[in-house]
This record gives structure tokens, C-alpha cells and sequence, in this order.
């Protein structure tokens, strides 16, 4: 093969970005986000600052791309759909609060929550690999709660899942408390379980029996 017509290999800077996305990422795990900087992803990817700059405005941004590109792992936050509202709820949020107790996945969420705010094209990306999924899965819970006549008729769910997720979301920025969860598959299922309710009447906290 002359090489005229040899196959050309992968373009530099298609090299660079891969080598500063393995990098940021073997980093992340080694040190944490708050320990990650530009100028350390530069230095172990063997590139300029400015390199790094060129494609990403921000740290958070590149753990953001990490985690789309699958050079970081995100929690599948599985949610069991059994029918019973208030086992799969329970277990679902004690699943949520353990990734959130993670340090190292507390630090990247944040990261993705910061470079989602200000960055459009990352916010869908992040929506494509994780969000999506997760909505996904808070819905089947729910699907399989209504179909099993656990919840009242009417009942919007996807709001509930978007709620959902919003707590999710605050608990990253708050500490999660693992003892507030009966309390809050309290309220839940005092809003959307099906059965007679009045206003001000008491939520039940307590697991059956």
C-alpha cells in the first residue's frame, strides 16, 4: 500500500482531547473534583492549558464530558417495580442516598449540575445518558404502583417523577438524612395512594406490619 492510500491515523487533536478526557478522569478517582484542576489534567495529559481551555470552559465541563463519554461511571439509581408503592419508594431513595453518601459521586453530580447550568449542549447531553434513564425508571416504578391500583386515578406521573427527581437533586446540595425517608413516602403516597383521604388527616409513617 503506497502512502498515497494508506489509511491516515486519528487526527492530533482528536488525540489530545481523548488523552486530556483520560486524564480529568483518572484524576477524578485518584484525587476527587476538588482536587482536579486544568492545570493538573493539562500536565497528565501532556498538553497546554490553553488546549484544554480551547475545548472546555471550565473543569466541571470536562467531568461532565467524562461522565457522557463513559470515561466516568454514573449510579444506575435502579427502581424496582414490584407494584407496591411504598417498599419500591423506600428502596429507591435508600438506593439514592447511599450514590449521594458516595464523596466521589457527590463531587461529580455536583460538577454536572454546575456545568449543566451554564451550558445548554452539556445539559442535553447529560439528559441523553442520564436524566432520560432516570425518568425512565422512577416511571416504571410508578406504571407498575397505578397498574397495580396503588395509586388514585388522575394522578400525573409524570410530575411525580420530575418531584422526584427535584429531591434527588436538593439532596445534593443538602445533607441527605436517610431518616427522613418514611416521612416522605409518607407524604408521597398521602398525595398520590389510592384509598379515602381528608384534608388534615394523618399521614401514617409507620412500615406495615
Amino acid at each position: 500500500m503506497s502512502p498515497a492510500t494508506a489509511p491516515r491515523g486519528r487526527p492530533r487533536s482528536a488525540e489530545r482531547r481523548v488523552a486530556v478526557l483520560r486524564a480529568a478522569s483518572s484524576l477524578f478517582q485518584e484525587v476527587g473534583a476538588a482536587q482536579t484542576s486544568i492545570d493538573a489534567i493539562a500536565a497528565r495529559a501532556r498538553v497546554a492549558k490553553q488546549t484544554v481551555y480551547r475545548w472546555w470552559p471550565s473543569k466541571a465541563a470536562v467531568l461532565a464530558e467524562c461522565a457522557v463519554e463513559g470515561y466516568l461511571t454514573l449510579p444506575s439509581f435502579h427502581a424496582p417495580a414490584t407494584g407496591d408503592p411504598r417498599a419500591d419508594l423506600t428502596a429507591w431513595l435508600e438506593e439514592s442516598y447511599d450514590a449521594l453518601e458516595t464523596p466521589r459521586f457527590l463531587e461529580l453530580f455536583r460538577a454536572l449540575n454546575e456545568a449543566s447550568g451554564s451550558d445548554p449542549v452539556i445539559a442535553a447531553q447529560l439528559d441523553r445518558v442520564f436524566a432520560r434513564q432516570l425518568r425512565q425508571a422512577i416511571r416504571g416504578m410508578l406504571d407498575a404502583a397505578f397498574d397495580a391500583g396503588a395509586l388514585r386515578p388522575g394522578i400525573d406521573l409524570d410530575v411525580v417523577t420530575q418531584l422526584l427527581i427535584a429531591h434527588v437533586s436538593a439532596a445534593v446540595t443538602q445533607r441527605a438524612d436517610r431518616g427522613d425517608i418514611p416521612a416522605l413516602v409518607a407524604v408521597l403516597l398521602h398525595g398520590i395512594g389510592a384509598g379515602p383521604r381528608s384534608r388534615g388527616a394523618p399521614m401514617d409513617t409507620e412500615e406495615p406490619r
